[in-house]
């Protein structure tokens, strides 16, 4: 396409539909960008939750292994221990 003269109007045309397009994709850029953030967001949300209803000390379980521990009839699984602090280990080591 040729142009001999430089027309305002088209230049104002021209830049307001550049405008346009840059501003639709700016506003799917956001909305990709949110839907990711908002999935995020709820699984953390799910987690926070889950961990606030857990009880601080599972008291059963600490009388539990007292009682083990003072009869002397509690043998810790050292695999199991292990296996354990590997996990953990690698938990931390995701964050």
């Amino acid at each position: 396409m040729k142009i001999d003269k430089f027309n305002p109007h088209l230049a104002q045309v021209y830049t307001e539909q550049a405008k346009k397009q840059a501003q639709r994709a700016g506003e799917q850029r956001e909305r990709t960008q949110e839907v990711a953030i908002s999935r995020e967001a709820r699984e953390l949300q799910e987690y926070r939750a889950r961990l606030r209803d857990l009880p601080e000390v599972r008291e059963k379980l600490v009388e539990e292994l007292r009682e083990k521990v003072e009869s002397g009839t509690y043998r810790p699984d050292a695999k199991r221990i292990a296996q354990g602090i590997i996990a953990e280990h690698r938990l931390d080591r995701r964050a």
